[in-house]
């Protein structure tokens, strides 16, 4: 009988939170809502201590819902330094429209265009 390790199971809303030559990426996906943000700020918590130099990145991509929270985690890392919101996302185009925050974050329509910008 062969028995085969399973790697450790990534959070369901995480998709991807490593370093991506300059840029941190937390790739999120599914639905982001109190029940799972607890999740992603352990990812930006780790992003922040560990990263150093690289530019935290949120691929939106893959993200299907989100509220408040998610809008507020955003805005606290941002508060500590620059954020890339990279990935076309209808959704949160329009969280960002409605509360007016748009403006707070960098925005980019895909990550290729983020690594871009880490060379500035």
């Amino acid at each position: 009988m062969t028995y085969h390790h399973l790697p450790e199971e990534q959070p369901d809303v995480i998709g991807r939170n490593s370093v991506d030559g300059r840029l941190w990426v937390i790739a999120l996906q599914g639905d982001v809502d109190p029940e799972t943000v607890d999740e992603v700020e352990e990812a930006v918590d780790l992003a922040m201590t560990a990263s150093g130099a690289a530019l935290l990145t949120f691929d939106l991509s893959g993200l299907r819902y989100c509220d408040s929270s998610l809008l507020n985690l955003l805005l606290r890392a941002a508060r500590s330094q620059e954020v890339v919101l990279a990935g076309e996302n209808t959704f949160m185009q329009r969280v960002l429209e409605v509360t007016g925050t748009g403006d707070l974050f960098t925005r980019v329509t895909t990550l290729e265009a983020a690594h871009t910008l880490s060379g500035r």
